[in-house]
This record gives C-alpha cells, sequence and structure tokens, in this order.
C-alpha cells in the first residue's frame, strides 16, 4: 500500500512538471493586402498575430486554408474582392477578422 501510494504521488508530480502553460490570448495584431493588377490572381492577404499557441491556421472566405508555425500567414493568387478570415491556433482558441478588399489596379 506504502508503494502504491508513493507511486501514485510520483505519477502526479512527473504529470504536473510536464503540463504545458496555458496558452495566451490569441490577438489579429494587423492585416495588411497588396492589391493585384486588374483581372489577375497576384493580390495577397497578410496577417500578424500574437499568443495563442503554434501551430496556426488561416481559413480565407474563399476556401483557401494555410497552416504556420510562425505569427505571420499570408495568402497569395487572390483577385479583387471582400474576404474575411479566422485564424485558429492549436489550444482551440480563434479570431475572426472581415471587411478585408483586395483592390485591383490597372497595368502601367
Amino acid at each position: 500500500m506504502k508503494i502504491t501510494l508513493q507511486l501514485i504521488i510520483l505519477i502526479l508530480a512527473l504529470n504536473l512538471s510536464t503540463a504545458q502553460e496555458p496558452a495566451s490570448k490569441l490577438v489579429i495584431n494587423e492585416v495588411t493586402t497588396t492589391a493585384c493588377k486588374a483581372g489577375k490572381l497576384n493580390g495577397s492577404i497578410t496577417v500578424n498575430i500574437s499568443g495563442g499557441m503554434a501551430p496556426y491556421r488561416m481559413i480565407l472566405s474563399n476556401g483557401k486554408k494555410i497552416t504556420s508555425s510562425t505569427t505571420e500567414l499570408s495568402v497569395k493568387g487572390l483577385p479583387e474582392g471582400k474576404y474575411w478570415l479566422v485564424i485558429e491556433d492549436n489550444s482551440s482558441q480563434s479570431q475572426f477578422k472581415s471587411s478585408i478588399v483586395i483592390k485591383s489596379i490597372n497595368p502601367e
């Protein structure tokens, strides 16, 4: 009985010492866009985030998805238009951003 109790205490101590710290709050700091040339698919959206727990996943309203272990996520090859996105992290946090506009410019 004494050995079993000591073993349980040891297992609990090991679990506590290896438990991960809870992730800090996931925040979208900045969203930037690059305009595309008229009729081309060369616009982009770049999102800078902080907090949360990597890896991060960005889901764009057009269905594109990317995963990254860094806090900068970027999607290229986009046409002009209005988009929304969701950022998710590995600790099940998510953030939503709407009204992201990629403008079209005339080629010179």
